[in-house]
């Protein structure tokens, strides 16, 4: 309408995202008929700050996917679907009863479903089947296919859930999403996974509605501490004061059980008195929270409260509607139509000019456009991707290739790390490292150590770890040399920048080492030219040298540059 707020000591119109609208508690449906109602009359609004997600019916509908996708044979599971917004048969008349009744022993709700020839049912059944194809699919990616991408008629799973349940249901479902999400993030997912842990740990997730943003926010009086809002609506007032009910009372450091006032001794009398004058106290102390969280305009009002025979006034005496109206009648407040009260000026109205800052501004044209599909411009690949896909498949538990693997992991991480010390503690320090590792024999510990240092200590070697030489580097990027767009990202075992030339050292662990250079695996060779023709982009004028020494020898060999470059060609023809 208008009215004014103050921001800077200037006047301006009033935003949804000025308003906060407190409650004592989120049970007793007020909460969720103030959210429900304020989106109805299509009023931007937060939602819910903290939400239970087994409680709204949106998620269920979600969650029986995925009980579905995993097990078809679930019958209950299915018959919801059938009801639910993402199939929407909800004849029970002419689909599910028909569909689940008069079935033999062993016959599932699925099998009668896929042998319908009704139009309807067949039209669902290819939903279904579309569900049980992604039931690999971690959680946030199996909820996205269903939500996110159009059916036949155009309609995705969004549209299907905000006709069925309206706009309240999109929140949770929100949230779920944001759940499957953390997730698949957290390690190894599965729709079972997922869903028996929604079903054996209730799941309450709470959302920040610190900073107000453009929409209303409803929350709690205790959960508003700290926060203030230039309007402040305070709708749960009416009712009495949570008093204390306990059975069992504390009278002078022993407990007495008293299950009712009326037959309380005088201890425990006064034990409940006490007990119910700390409960007043704290009623008036929550009440001073939600007073003092408005800037400019408060408003007090109320449900009704009890019956119209009981109260014909609607509130209690000791509720916050109360203590309010007492105080609002000693000051000299106005008094406006239906017995409101008002005290303090009038909230000023802006002119047209200054409500033209509130209303929403018109989407530009390019909003309204389809986006055009995506142009892929990069394609970040590791070396290993330019190689044919003919890999050979290893048996992953055969125990020499564990062996093997864990010698080259230990050996690669001395010459990361002892480089770095002073010549007279790398063998002290390799010693300690290795004595860590459980399941290795003192033969095979002095085996590497003694492979590590064969290579630190050869002369022939120095120029690998002089000064400026960096331990697994990265190397990103491109080249004239790889296809548009085509960007290698990998790491190197040691990298040596000089003023006049690279080096980049790949370590090899594999025994025995080969004899020549000719002999060397393409794989390795193709890795090698991809960080050299990388690195001669990024340090143009200077020597890339490529070296992959052999801890069994030790060896080392430079690549020539010219079977770099027939190795990279002909990894990039296959490519």
């Amino acid at each position: 309408g208008g009215a004014a707020v103050w921001e800077n000591g200037a006047e301006r119109a009033a935003r949804p995202g000025d308003v906060l609208i407190l409650v004592r508690e989120r049970r007793g449906g007020l909460f969720e008929a103030v959210i429900n109602a304020l989106k109805s009359a299509g009023v931007p609004v937060a939602g819910a700050d903290r939400l239970q997600l087994a409680d709204y019916i949106g998620v269920q509908d979600c969650l029986n996917l995925m009980r579905f996708a995993v097990l078809p044979s679930r019958d209950l599971a299915l018959a919801e679907i059938l009801r639910g917004p993402f199939a929407g048969l909800v004849d029970d008349d002419r689909y599910l009863f028909e569909l689940a009744a008069g079935r033999q022993p062993g016959v599932t709700l699925w099998d009668r479903v896929r042998a319908s020839v009704d139009a309807d049912v067949m039209r669902v059944t290819v939903f279904l089947e579309s569900l049980v194809a992604k039931a690999g699919l971690p959680p946030f990616e199996f909820l996205s296919s269903v939500l996110d991408n159009p059916d036949a008629a155009g309609h995705t799973g969004w549209t299907k859930l905000n006709a069925r349940l309206g706009t309240p249901a999109r929140d949770p479902v929100e949230a779920l999403l944001a759940r499957a999400l953390a997730h698949d993030a957290a390690g190894p997912s599965s729709l079972q996974l997922f869903v028996a842990s929604l079903e054996a740990t209730p799941v309450e997730i709470k959302r920040d509605l610190a900073e107000a943003g453009e929409e209303v926010r409803v929350m709690t009086v205790h959960g508003s501490k700290g926060l203030q809002a230039p309007i402040v609506i305070l709708p749960d007032t009416t009712s009495k004061p949570k008093l204390s009910s306990d059975a069992i009372l504390s009278v002078d450091g022993a407990l007495v059980w008293s299950p009712r006032k009326e037959s309380d001794i005088e201890p425990a009398a006064r034990a409940r008195m006490i007990a119910e004058a700390k409960a007043h106290e704290e009623h008036r102390r929550l009440l001073y929270v939600a007073l003092t969280r408005a800037q400019d305009r408060l408003l007090v009002a109320g449900y009704w409260y009890g019956s119209n025979g009981e109260a014909a006034k609607g509130y209690h005496d000791d509720s916050w509607y109360a203590l309010c109206r007492t105080a609002m009648e000693q000051l000299p407040a106005g008094e406006l139509e239906d017995g409101v009260l008002e005290f303090g000026a009038p909230a000023g109205g802006m002119d047209k000019a200054g409500r033209a800052g509130s209303e929403p501004v018109p989407l530009p044209e390019w909003a309204l456009r389809a986006p055009l599909p995506d142009v892929v411009t990069r394609r970040l690949t590791a070396p290993t991707g330019l190689l044919e896909p003919r890999t050979r498949v290893l048996a992953p538990f055969d125990p020499k290739r564990e062996a093997r693997l864990k010698r080259g992991r230990l050996i690669h991480s001395l010459l990361q790390y002892l480089p770095e010390l002073p010549v007279s503690a790398r063998h002290a320090a390799g010693t300690a490292f290795l004595a860590r590792e459980p399941g290795l024999t003192n033969a095979q510990k002095a085996e590497m150590l003694r492979s590590a240092e064969a290579i630190l200590n050869d002369p022939a070697l120095s120029e690998l770890f002089q000064p400026g030489g960096r331990a697994e580097a990265s190397v990103i990027g491109t080249s004239t040399k790889l296809p548009k767009g085509l960007v290698i990202n990998g790491r190197v075992d040691r990298l040596v920048i000089t003023p006049t030339r690279v080096l980049v050292i790949d370590f090899k662990t594999d025994q025995p080492a080969p004899d020549d250079v000719s002999a060397v695996a393409d794989g390795y060779i193709t890795q090698m030219a991809a960080y050299s023709a990388v690195l001669e982009s990024a340090f143009p004028g200077r020597e890339v040298v490529a070296v992959l020494c052999w801890t069994d020898g030790p060896k080392m060999m430079r690549i020539p540059p010219e079977m770099l470059s027939e190795s990279l060609n002909t990894a990039l023809r296959v490519v």
